[in-house]
């Protein structure tokens, strides 16, 4: 908080609002301006109002939280890792699951749109969760800024929002490469939405609510740009002027004392709020998750959002508690409407790997099929029926895909479910699969059931 950066005294939030005067024309402070710095362990947000910092906050969230969730993402970088590391000498091969430091390292192996792999990485079907889930990110962080806003009385809109550091730079999926701005098509419905949960959780009653986003053309840098800008000394953040503010973002109680939502509390300890006789307020949270879901739906009618369920259960809970008895008796690190965040996305991942996990325990099953030796044609009798047919040809029996299957764009989902029985060949930028020769199938009489004999061909087309 306030890091002082030079012998001068200048600090961060200061280097990084002089960046946003001297490189953007759009930013001023003459009405309140908040930077939010997002890197990986933390965001750290500054609000500007006449040249002066009203108020600074530095939470423990940022690129780490959001890349942890992101599976899918990383298998797809680890994929074009393998085809490119070999001509990138100062990398480190031995990471076999990349981290957010490692990901923002080689991002984006030399090439603003990965060298054409993201607009191959948009085609994929699990594309649209992969986004949901950057967009629910910046979403708590607006959403956060808002509850400040409102926290702080500001009784007029806020001015203008500028995004700054590497944390950022996955909004670049969405523009495939190109430099942030808002006049990118692709962006303006995400920053809409920004603006209106924005709205939302200061909950100023304007209808002429509107906010401005700005964007670092230089994600990483601004600080370093800022320290050496001619219009240093125009910002003022001496002590005198600084207000340190954080806050708790979910109300509770423990025992006969209540904590509000809007106050930060130096000496609550983690380990008083995962101990007995703690109650948990989730409303505010549910409030963001209600608004961000109907806003996305609006906004992205494309998007399926109905695993964003409107609850915090009984395992989300658990998670929370587990997070914050890991602290033990150190101070409270991040406000609880992020720890809420984390322990229902972290709900949702491990949601998401049972579910690939039970998959490719039913492609197991798939090894054995249910029916009548004597039968000319059979169904799998399975959930996955509708994806495949045996048939009976020459007395040998055979193992079909259905057109169901083979229209359907090529995914990693999908071919899970392949690969068991049919050797896929691959292209780029597939529409769909085509089938080129049959499994073959034989019956075991010891166990009635169908089991695999050899595997056929599908290809990608």
């Amino acid at each position: 908080m306030g890091i002082k950066i030079n012998n001068e005294g200048f600090t961060e939030a200061q280097a990084c609002a002089v960046y946003f005067l001297t490189n953007n024309p759009e930013f001023n402070t003459r009405g309140y301006s908040i930077i939010v710095d997002i890197g990986g362990a933390t965001s750290d947000i500054s609000c500007w109002n006449n040249r002066r910092m009203v108020w600074e906050d530095s939470v423990k969230f940022g690129g780490n939280d959001l890349t942890y969730i992101l599976n899918d993402l990383i298998d797809f970088f680890i994929k074009i890792i393998n085809q490119e590391l070999k001509d990138i000498k100062d990398l480190d091969k031995s990471a076999s699951k990349p981290t957010y430091d490692f990901l923002i390292r080689i991002w984006p192996l030399v090439h603003d749109n990965w060298n054409g792999y993201m607009e191959h990485f948009l085609s994929e079907d699990y594309s649209n969760k992969i986004l949901q889930k950057i967009c629910f990110f910046y979403s708590a962080i607006c959403y956060y800024i808002g509850l400040h806003l409102k926290t702080k009385k500001v009784n007029e809109p806020l001015n203008q929002l500028a995004f700054a550091g590497n944390g950022i730079r996955f909004l670049e999926i969405v523009t495939n490469g190109s430099k942030l701005s808002d006049e990118q098509p692709a962006l303006r419905p995400w920053i809409k939405l920004f603006k209106e949960i924005i709205k939302v959780s200061h909950d100023l009653k304007n209808n002429s609510y509107e906010t401005n986003l700005i964007f670092s053309s230089e994600p990483k840098f601004e600080i370093a740009k800022g320290l050496t800008g001619d219009n240093l000394e125009k910002y003022t953040t001496q002590e005198h002027d600084r207000n340190v503010s954080k806050m708790l973002g979910i109300d509770l109680k423990i025992g006969d004392k209540t904590y509000s939502y809007d106050k930060w509390y130096p000496d609550l300890k983690a380990s008083q709020i995962s101990g007995s006789g703690v109650k948990i307020n989730y409303d505010i949270f549910l409030s963001f998750l209600r608004n961000f879901r109907n806003l996305a739906s609006e906004l992205f009618p494309e998007w399926d959002l109905t695993h964003f369920t409107i609850e915090f259960n009984k395992k989300m809970e658990d998670r929370f508690f587990n997070s914050l008895e890991n602290r033990g008796d150190n101070e409270l690190a991040t406000p609880l409407f992020f720890e809420a965040w984390k322990a229902y996305m972290h709900y949702f991942l491990s949601n998401e790997l049972s579910d690939n996990k039970t998959l490719e325990e039913k492609n197991e099953i798939f090894l054995k099929y249910n029916g009548k030796q004597d039968s000319k044609e059979i169904f799998i009798k399975t959930e996955f029926s509708e994806y495949f047919y045996a048939k009976q040809l020459n007395n040998e029996w055979q193992l079909f895909v259905t057109n169901k299957i083979l229209n359907k764009k090529p995914s990693q989902e999908y071919e899970i479910l392949l690969e068991k029985f049919f050797e896929i060949e691959k292209i780029e930028n597939p529409n769909r699969y085509e089938l080129e020769k049959s499994a073959e199938l034989e019956f075991d009489l010891k166990n009635e059931n169908w089991i695999l004999k050899n595997k056929g061909k599908i290809k990608q087309v």
